[in-house]
Parts: C-alpha cells; structure tokens; sequence
C-alpha cells in the first residue's frame, strides 16, 4: 500500500496523526472487537477481523487519494501503539468560496 501525496501527517509532543497503515492492523482489528463501537458504528463488520482491517486500511489510502474522507489513525508519537481514529466524512465543496462540509468521526481504544 502507498499512502498518497494527499496524506497529511500532524503531531505534536504525545500524539502523531497519520494515515492508517498495514503495520497497525492488527491493533485495528483488536480495538474492533469493543462491543461499544458495534453499538455506534453500524456499518462496522461483526465480527471484526484481521481481513476486515487490511481492508480499511486500503479504503483510508484510497479515499485519502481521491480526497472523499480523510481518516487518520491516532497513535502514540513514543512507540507508535494504536490510540483511535478520527476522520472527515463525505468530504465536499472544499474549493467552495463559503468552505467545504464533512461530517467528522473518532473513535478511541478503551
């Protein structure tokens, strides 16, 4: 997977914001196994697995390239551990004179 030119990387001293990547699957795919996001992510495939995970990664990647959603993987700047996600949903009019809409989205690891 390339993570487009799009992408945008932001930090600061404790936290490093980034487009999700193959190496945080497996912490993806544990965080999904919280009974809580199934409750307020209806769309979120129960259950939840690895596959499942690589495949969002690819979509985040996609997305980002094509500038429809913007998600970015919340992690620990010290060791890089999975800390959530947030992201800007069904992205339009950004180049509009009066700004562009999204809807915004998180979750984080309980």
């Amino acid at each position: 997977m390339v993570i487009p030119d799009t992408a945008v990387t932001l930090s600061d001293s404790r936290l490093l914001l980034r487009c999700p990547t193959v190496d945080l699957v497996p912490e993806i795919a544990a965080a999904c196994q919280d009974r809580e996001l199934h409750r307020w992510l209806e769309a979120l495939p129960d259950p939840y697995s690895e596959a499942d995970a690589a495949s969002f990664v690819q979509r985040c990647a996609a997305t980002w390239a094509e500038n429809t959603e913007n998600v970015f993987a919340i992690t620990s700047r010290s060791d890089g551990h999975l800390l959530g996600m947030i992201g800007l949903h069904d992205i339009s009019n950004l180049t509009a004179p009066g700004g562009g809409m999204a809807e915004v989205g998180f979750w984080v690891v309980t």
